[in-house]
């Protein structure tokens, strides 16, 4: 990790996925996907397959967004920032809209944006991820040329079913309910008051054992320009969206045969 005052930077390669970290996943899918209430009750195995039903309907791009934020959410838990969003859209079998993440810090609440590209392309390098990242959460602090889409509002429904109960998830929900008023009524929000986290990921198909490394100095020239209250920078190289679902068709089949033993 590297920072400047109010910021850090993380910088991480997804190659494979080790015991631990399957381990780490297999504890988590389940609040990471359905929220804190909702994933102490449902079997998982329902949750894994209703995420690789999701990822079989979706294209090249959409899969590898999917794959991108799981990861994402999954080290921002083990950094102990606490999730209130449900990893899947509430109203549909789909990616939830608004806010790609939603969590709170040592009382601090913070958004999270997360946008993903191939190492191929010609967009694929870590400033222009982190800059389509840091735009989507400007554009989600007014109406006026926006889609319409009330972040703020998704956000306060996402933790009745994702936040334990707590005067300081009421407390959130009053900060979100607040923000969301100003944003239907075209009050412009300030960004320099919100903590932030843009996230880019870019995928490396052609790995051939050298760890495609971005450079630093393109990075923190684009995400010094940012305002903001506080913030996290996370970039993510990872090898495959396969790595995930692999891992995902693992954990399915020693869960089945958990059960066949036990009939």
């Amino acid at each position: 990790m590297s920072q400047r005052e109010h910021q850090a930077v993380y910088i991480l390669d997804v190659l494979e996925l080790d015991i631990q970290t399957k381990d780490i996943i297999k504890s988590s899918i389940n609040e990471i996907s359905r929220g804190a209430k909702r994933g102490k009750k449902e079997l998982m195995s329902i949750v894994i397959k209703d995420l690789l039903n999701f990822l079989e309907r979706q294209d090249e791009n959409k899969v590898k967004g999917t794959v991108a934020e799981f990861f994402i959410h999954l080290f921002l838990r083990s950094q102990d920032f606490e999730q209130h969003c449900c990893f899947m859209n509430l109203e549909e079998n789909s990616m939830k809209k608004g806010f790609d993440g939603l969590y709170t810090h040592d009382g601090e609440t913070w958004i999270m944006e997360s946008k993903s590209t191939a190492y191929k392309t010609s967009s694929g390098k870590h400033n222009q991820n982190l800059s389509k990242a840091y735009q989507g959460l400007k554009k989600s602090m007014k109406r006026s040329g926006n889609s319409g889409n009330n972040s703020w509002s998704n956000a306060l429904n996402h933790t009745y079913i994702a936040s334990n109960e707590s005067d300081a998830t009421d407390s959130l929900r009053d900060k979100l309910l607040s923000a969301s008023n100003k944003y239907v009524n075209n009050i412009e929000l300030d960004l320099g008051e919100y903590n932030i986290i843009p996230c880019s990921t870019i995928f490396i198909e052609d790995y051939s054992g050298k760890t495609y490394e971005s450079s630093h100095d393109e990075i923190f020239q684009s995400v010094n320009k940012h305002v903001c209250n506080k913030e996290v920078i996370l970039c993510v190289m990872n090898k495959s969206v396969n790595i995930f679902i692999e891992c995902l068709e693992e954990l399915l089949c020693e869960l089945d045969g958990d059960v066949n033993e036990k009939q």
